[in-house]
């Protein structure tokens, strides 16, 4: 990874200010993603670090599609599996699918035999609470997670975990609009590809690959069987 940020001396008139529920009426589509792109860097990614040089080679199209991040020691997929919504939905996985737990449904969230959705609607506190808005999730976004059970030890389960996100015009349009305002409506394009040149925002595949090892499966769970 790699400070890549671009765009810097494009000017955009103040009609382009992203103010929520209100679309710029006299802005230029390429004046309009340069102030979308500074909005997310200052507001959603203030802290800078490594999930606002995601946003970076996004945009500037500085990082070859798809990418693979792999292993917990990366920091992305540390947040990832650190963060209160995924905590939360994993363990129910196991509930649902280990314990016969039968959780109830919600349209921001679900659970299946093979993962979990978490969906990307802020300020709602869903699964995680507020604490589940972090640079990870600004990033991403909704997400499913592709779960799979390596071993089974006592008590405790072993997790293979793949998380697929394509970041693109539609999905950036769609965490703005979340966040409280219908910004935009922007077609996705391919890398190089886009409108104007020099191409911003083309889009860009990611695959998260960890374990998460040592999930307790739930005591009343007629599975776990203790030593």
């Amino acid at each position: 990874m790699g400070l890549t940020q671009c765009d810097t001396t494009v000017f955009f008139p103040p009609s382009c200010a992203l103010l929520p529920g209100s679309p710029p009426p006299f802005c230029s589509e390429r004046q309009h993603k340069v102030a979308m792109y500074r909005y997310a860097r200052t507001f959603l990614f203030w802290s800078g670090g490594h999930w606002r040089e995601m946003l970076d080679d996004w945009y500037c199209e500085a990082k070859d599609t798809p990418m693979i991040i792999f292993g917990i020691n990366d920091p992305r997929n540390a947040d990832i599996a650190s963060n209160s919504g995924f905590r939360e939905l994993l363990a129910a996985w196991v509930a649902e699918n280990y314990c016969g737990t039968k959780l109830k449904t919600s349209k921001w969230w679900s659970v299946d035999t093979i993962g979990f959705h978490w969906d990307y609607q802020f300020p709602i506190p869903h699964a995680g609470g507020f604490a589940a808005y972090t640079s990870a999730t600004n990033f991403l976004g909704s997400y499913d997670a592709l779960l799979t059970v390596k071993k089974k030890e006592d008590c405790l389960l072993y997790i293979s975990v793949m998380i697929y996100n394509e970041t693109s015009w539609p999905s950036a349009c769609g965490t703005l609009d979340a966040l409280g305002g219908s910004f935009c409506s922007y077609a996705a394009h391919d890398q190089k590809e886009g409108p104007f040149v020099p191409s911003r925002g083309g889009n860009l595949d990611q695959y998260y690959l960890f374990d998460v090892k040592g999930i307790p499966i739930a005591k009343e769970c007629s599975l776990c069987v203790t030593p």
